[in-house]
């Protein structure tokens, strides 16, 4: 993990500042990135502003992350493969799942550790994006 290597916070708050900017997490390669630094935070299943990993303000920006509009029940409703199924309900779950984006990627660019098991088994009706070509 990244910010494992810095000591200072307000490095760590640099960096994470940097690549969790609203306007760039829109472009998927900036979104991933995010999601990796902010990772460990919210792992800890509460929001930046709470974390105590959150030292200093220096996951902040992970902010943006955060949904709590969606239930994990919700998620699998909204995400089953019957409804990913068609374009529609593709898009709405491309749009549920966005801010755990990091959890379906594999390699060094995913999130999928074991301190974001949870977070990102919460999501896991997510996966069936992969599975479908939508009609």
């Amino acid at each position: 993990f990244v910010t494992k290597n810095f000591d200072n916070h307000a490095t760590i708050k640099r960096i994470v500042d940097e690549k969790c900017k609203k306007g760039l997490i829109k472009q998927v390669t900036f979104l991933l990135k995010c999601q990796q630094l902010c990772s460990t935070m919210m792992s800890h299943r509460k929001t930046p502003n709470e974390s105590r990993c959150n030292r200093n303000g220096a996951y902040s920006s992970c902010n943006l992350l955060v949904n709590d509009e969606y239930t994990t029940e919700r998620v699998n409703e909204l995400c089953s493969f019957e409804k990913v199924s068609s374009n529609e309900g593709f898009g709405i779950c491309q749009q549920v799942c966005v801010n755990r984006a990091c959890c379906f990627v594999p390699g060094h660019l995913g999130c999928y550790f074991e301190s974001t098991f949870d977070w990102c088994e919460e999501f896991q009706a997510c996966r069936n994006l992969m599975d479908v070509t939508p009609a």
